[in-house]
């Protein structure tokens, strides 16, 4: 029931189903025994080397990706990153066998990233402890007339139980509005967004509308600053929701999304109305941005 290039073969599954199990079929990938691992891959390695990782012999590739980290990236913790990855690779391909879960390559990405990051802690925290030196993280003030709100989420490595939290402050430091919430059982990622749902949200309620929020998880960071410009994609994922089974493919652009493309095209911010800074603690790619939402 895949084509050739890997896609459902709608033609094929029409024949035999409804409607209403093939809109299930679509929201789910086509199966391939790679896909969440080779995506992994190719998330984390420059391209230039995509040819020579996966085509090497099996120990020459595990002797190079542990101990010379020089060969496939310029990542000092790589040989540690790719002992984790291995690892949450090999516990995702045993739920797909024996617990029909769902391979999601971004939370691989998301839970290596962070345990690569405690490994990074944990061994700078030890040398600190042996040289008399301990590294501690310190909270940093918003600007005045702006609140910082700092967002976490816990997710139990046993039963996937999550939490989130967050603290509201103002320039000087004052504790002014906290929150926790149980958000059942979902992924690290998932979790965080939760976090930053919910602070936001309070946020709006409490009339706070200069907000700089801090995350520890850049992944979360990344998806809700994506959201500042995503009317478009949004209207034409609504349109999706209606279309046939096949891909659509748009080389023009659809009339219910012409006003607002050319808007977003002409109209420049005006500065007013509410701002929002978002930040990942410890991650400075991830640039200020004090435009923010509208």
């Amino acid at each position: 029931m895949v084509s050739v290039h890997g896609n459902w073969d709608w033609e094929r599954l029409e024949a035999v189903l409804p409607r209403e199990k093939l809109e299930l079929i679509a929201a789910v990938q086509p199966p391939r025994s790679d896909a969440v691992a080779k995506g992994v891959w190719t998330r984390l390695l420059p391209p230039a080397r995509w040819e020579s990782f996966f085509g090497l012999p099996f120990p020459e590739w595990l002797r190079l990706n542990l101990f010379d980290k020089s060969f496939f990236t310029a990542d000092a913790e790589w040989g540690v990153r790719f002992a984790i990855t291995c690892w949450l690779l090999w516990k995702r391909r045993c739920q797909l066998l024996f617990e029909s879960g769902e391979g999601m390559m971004d939370d691989v990405l998301s839970r290596g990233g962070r345990l690569v990051e405690e490994c990074s802690h944990a061994s700078s925290v030890n040398t600190g402890a042996q040289a008399g030196r301990l590294h501690t993280s310190t909270w940093s003030k918003p600007r005045v007339g702006w609140v910082k709100l700092n967002v976490d989420a816990s997710v139990s490595t046993i039963d996937r139980t999550a939490g989130v939290g967050g603290v509201f402050r103002d320039s000087q430091g004052k504790w002014l509005f906290g929150f926790t919430r149980f958000v059942g059982r979902c992924e690290t990622l998932l979790a965080e967004l939760w976090a930053l749902h919910d602070g936001l949200l309070h946020a709006w309620e409490l009339g706070y509308r200069c907000v700089e929020v801090e995350s520890d998880c850049l992944d979360a960071v990344r998806i809700a600053m994506a959201r500042r410009s995503n009317g478009v994609a949004d209207a034409l994922a609504r349109k999706g929701r209606g279309s046939s089974m096949a891909p659509v493919n748009l080389f023009e652009v659809p009339d219910e999304v012409a006003c607002m493309v050319e808007s977003e095209r002409e109209v420049p911010f005006d500065g007013r109305g509410s701002s929002l800074a978002l930040t990942a603690l410890d991650e400075r790619e991830v640039p200020f941005d004090p435009g923010g939402f509208s």
